[in-house]
């Protein structure tokens, strides 16, 4: 089973992981075993009422390589392709802010604020006046 990292300090699961546990669960179903475009895939069903969904899982990875969706008349059909796992790939992946950033966590239960972000209150007293 393959884990990522985030920052070398926290597991979390991919994907695949997740795949596999929908698999364990009985929320994802085998169809069949086939080929796509030349590599070895399981079909996978969902069982979600009124939506049907498909996926093509690489036999090797566990990732998906197709995925089709589609409910009444509507439907998806989406191709994937995944980065081969890589530090070079990893590091372009990773966002990081710029150093002069300030990044403030602000409590989901503090009031609304009254006036735009950087608003000084002759501004803000101004536009409302």
């Amino acid at each position: 089973r393959q884990t990522s990292t985030a920052d070398d300090s926290t597991s979390r699961p991919t994907y695949a992981d997740e795949i596999r546990t929908d698999l364990d669960a009985g929320r994802l179903h085998l169809l069949e075993t086939t080929k796509l475009d030349g590599r070895k895939t399981y079909l996978l069903a969902d069982d979600e009422p009124l939506m049907e969904r498909r996926y093509w899982i690489d036999a090797e990875t566990y990732l998906p390589v197709r995925i089709t969706a589609g409910q009444d008349a509507s439907i998806y059909d989406t191709t994937v392709e995944w980065l081969p796992r890589s530090e070079a790939n990893l590091r372009a992946l990773r966002t990081r802010p710029p150093a002069d950033v300030t990044v403030e966590v602000v409590d989901s239960t503090d009031p609304p604020l009254k006036k735009p972000v950087g608003a000084t209150d002759e501004s803000t007293t101004a536009a409302t006046a």
